[in-house]
């Protein structure tokens, strides 16, 4: 069965240590550890927000590899931030992304 995520020897230079992980078909995780020890790192390196060694794939593609919009489809980063300056909740903030889940034309 084809991972949800999977990355391979993804590092960030100075910041994050190789590091290789898998993620199955309905399966929920979470990366917990203390300040500084690199889980916004790994998120920025699995989204490729910035450069890093290694690979990723989303549902067996390769994010660097896709078209804009099939792109938008298969990943999203929001960061973590106290200042928020708009009155919206985390549910609604997530529903902005939500259409791009469903299935939409396959002309990518």
């Amino acid at each position: 069965m084809t991972p949800i995520l999977e990355a391979r020897d993804v590092e960030l230079a100075r910041r994050l240590n190789r590091t290789s992980l898998e993620v199955g078909p309905s399966k929920m995780i979470a990366i917990i550890g203390p300040n500084g020890s690199g889980k916004t790192s790994l998120l920025r390196a699995l989204a490729g927000i910035e450069a890093t060694s290694g690979t990723v794939r989303v549902c067996g593609e390769s994010p660097d590899e896709a078209s804009p919009s099939r792109r938008m489809r298969l990943l999203s980063f929001l960061p973590a931030s106290r200042n928020v300056i708009w009155p919206i909740s985390v549910r609604d903030v997530i529903a902005l992304g939500y259409r791009r889940l469903i299935p939409a034309e396959s002309s990518d």
